[in-house]
């Protein structure tokens, strides 16, 4: 898991900051509160998953906040029967190569046991 705090500002989908600036021209009473039915939260170029809301909110609120992201993962089965973690989206502002040596420091302290890793546009590690 990955903590992004305010280090500029963050990406937001342009289609919901469009719908937002329309609702606010049509309502330019309305709060922040309503503008966020609009835009839900940043928009992060690598993707990832965010985990819960309540950094978003406060950022949005307040223009600071800490955004709690993971990686997005699948897990596929071969042929063979090996499973495989497939990491197809690392969090916003994760080095890949630090995510990889990383991993491998796991595996030689022991916290954890593949008996491969390959990386190529996402990054793989079959168990052993």
């Amino acid at each position: 898991m990955h903590k992004q705090s305010g280090r500029g500002n963050s990406p937001h989908n342009l289609n919901e900051v469009i719908d937002g600036a329309i609702h606010l021209i049509d309502n330019p009473d309305a709060e922040i509160m309503d503008l966020m039915n609009f835009i839900k939260g940043p928009d992060f170029p690598t993707g990832a998953l965010i985990y819960g809301y309540e950094g978003v909110k406060e950022a949005l609120l307040t223009g600071r906040g800490r955004v709690m992201m993971r990686a997005k993962a699948d897990i596929e089965t071969s042929a063979t029967g090996h499973e495989t973690i497939v990491v197809t989206e690392i969090p916003y502002m994760v080095n890949k190569s630090q995510l990889v040596i990383a991993i491998a420091d796991l595996v030689k302290e022991k916290k954890i046991s593949i008996c491969r890793m390959q990386t190529e546009n996402s990054i793989s590690l079959l168990s052993s």
